[in-house]
């Protein structure tokens, strides 16, 4: 995420590129991000910030979910052995992608 982080931020450069975390979070992002690139945010909070975002980038989780309910476009990174046909968020903007790698 570190390097997708550094991407977008070349590639727009007038965008804003954040990471929504949870508080138990923090901590190890804060390894790999600036301070004011994380933000740290409850359930509900959470919400309102995917609201008010241009893009979702994230893992089959419940933010991902959370996303969806705000209408918030979605790119999906699904690893391990989750269908994201049964477990995707159901968004018209909703982009996959899921690695052709066998199951441990």
């Amino acid at each position: 995420f570190q390097i997708l982080a550094e991407l977008l931020k070349k590639k727009y450069p007038f965008g804003l590129v954040r990471v929504l975390a949870a508080p138990n979070e923090a901590k190890e992002l804060s390894k790999y991000f600036k301070d004011d690139e994380i933000w740290v945010a409850d359930i509900s909070a959470a919400f309102d910030i995917l609201k008010q975002a241009d893009l979702f980038v994230g893992l089959d989780t419940s933010i991902k979910h959370l996303a969806a309910l705000a209408e918030t476009p979605i790119v999906e990174i699904n690893l391990g052995p989750s269908d994201f046909k049964k477990t995707g968020a159901f968004l018209a903007d909703v982009w996959n992608w899921s690695p052709q790698v066998p199951c441990a």
